[in-house]
């Protein structure tokens, strides 16, 4: 899967109502075309950290799923972003499964953070020149500043 992400920069014109003199003036923000290259590479980290949470929330309804299908039990999940509640009843059991969702992700091999890692070398081995230092170790240029990001496997 491939993601983009950019924000635009905007321009803003302030102006006034012609017909009610009294008003205040309001401003208009524009979209450009141009790209916000800072405010874009803010939200990469909080993206990647909703997206975190997000890979947990699937992975706790496979394991509700498979709790149910082995014990024949059901267990209510109500869920707003990282934030879990159930009954009262079955409250034990989520607790258990979100410590096991999350185990899942960061611990282990082939784990969730392993696999995106790979996709992300993979992503961008797709789309530029890939070096080799005297290491070696893999690295990309990125720009005509020769700025270089090793990409450890």
């Amino acid at each position: 899967m491939k993601i983009n992400t950019t924000n635009i920069k905007f321009t803003s014109i302030k102006t006034k109502s012609s017909i009610l003199k009294n008003s205040n003036p309001i401003t208009i923000s524009i979209p450009t075309d141009k790209a916000d290259k800072v405010s874009t590479l803010n939200g990469v980290t909080p993206n990647l950290i909703h997206s975190l949470d997000s890979a947990n929330i699937h992975i706790l309804i496979q394991s509700i799923l498979n709790y149910k299908n082995n014990t024949g039990n059901k267990i209510n999940l109500y869920t707003i972003n990282d934030c879990f509640a159930s009954t009262p009843n079955t409250m034990h059991e989520i607790e258990h499964l979100v410590r096991k969702s999350f185990a899942d992700i960061y611990f282990g091999n082939k784990t969730y953070i392993y696999v995106m890692h790979e996709n992300f070398v993979n992503q961008i081995k797709s789309f530029t020149n890939v070096f080799v230092d005297e290491k070696q170790q893999e690295y990309v240029l990125i720009d005509d500043k020769q700025r270089i990001i090793l990409l450890y496997l």
